[in-house]
């Protein structure tokens, strides 16, 4: 989460998630101000009978659009953890997840519901995020469990066929009841700073040192890395699963994990490769995440 003071207009990078409910105070480093940052609100999701989960707002947009033409209802997730909450909780009768979702890739929230016995309603297609066109010629051999696959150059003309299909579909089993409302408790205001002795920040911030323009040259860097990972499982998921148990990870996978450091280098700007490896950070998250599953599934 990106904030500005609002005196001095200095950027800083704060972890939204240890901000208290309440809001924080947050002392600038460059002018000694105090201000308050608080979480940003999302609003709540609503039941619709189609999920889209995407990172890209754009992207989201444009499959919004397709099924706004045909008057069909559509709820929009922004990471994987956020659409499988949504899923749990509402059931729709198909969800549209992107393999490269943040937090959570959308083959492994596919793969999650796939064994829930009563997730098995909610029909999931997956979108390819493929960084290799040659790969366009020929299908995953698993899918985890999803009831569609599309490329990026099938959407437009098959996503909407493929959903109308599954809406059609008989509901297997009685309706869920509709979803109780949520109930929030009210929310107390942060108290304001004193303006004679300040308190220390609850969240100690730290500041960027990034222009917006490269803080988006950072965030296609983290998607890219996503891409690269997503696609790699997509493709081996034997080989994943095996290397992960094995400990054999980075042998096993080798030749694709070269080709993708390949692409990563090409594409990413070396100053952002020498401040954080993204790809090596989604490999390992990759694997952590195998692991846990598997050490659930045993």
């Amino acid at each position: 989460m990106i904030i500005a003071c609002p005196t001095c207009k200095a950027r800083y990078r704060v972890d939204e998630g240890k901000i208290p409910p309440n809001g924080a105070r947050l002392r600038c480093a460059r002018c000694n101000g105090v201000f308050i940052v608080k979480q940003r609100v999302t609003p709540p999701l609503q039941p619709a009978p189609i999920l889209i989960a995407h990172d890209s707002e754009a992207i989201r947009r444009s499959l919004v659009e397709i099924f706004s033409r045909s008057n069909i209802s559509v709820a929009e997730s922004r990471d994987g953890v956020e659409a499988f909450m949504y899923i749990q909780k509402f059931k729709p009768k198909v969800a549209i997840l992107d393999v490269a979702l943040p937090k959570m890739f959308g083959f492994e929230v596919c793969e999650v519901l796939k064994r829930e016995e009563e997730m098995k309603g909610v029909r999931v297609i997956l979108l390819a995020s493929a960084y290799d066109r040659t790969r366009l010629r020929r299908r995953p051999e698993n899918l985890y469990g999803a009831d569609g696959y599309l490329e990026k150059h099938e959407i437009q003309e098959g996503l909407l066929p493929l959903v109308q299909r599954f809406l059609s579909e008989p509901a297997e089993g009685a309706p869920a009841p509709p979803p109780e409302p949520q109930q929030f408790p009210s929310e107390k205001p942060p108290e304001e700073p004193s303006a004679t002795a300040p308190e220390e920040p609850a969240v100690q911030p730290h500041e960027t040192g990034y222009t917006e323009e490269q803080e988006k040259e950072i965030e296609k860097a983290q998607r890219l890395a996503r891409i690269i990972v997503s696609d790699i499982a997509l493709y081996n998921k034997d080989l994943v699963e095996e290397g992960v148990k094995t400990g054999q990870f980075f042998q096993l996978l080798e030749r694709d994990i070269k080709e993708g450091r390949e692409l990563y280098i090409a594409r990413v700007p070396e100053w952002i490769r020498e401040r954080t490896d993204y790809l090596e950070e989604s490999l390992q998250n990759l694997i952590e995440t195998k692991k846990k599953e598997m050490e659930h599934y045993q």
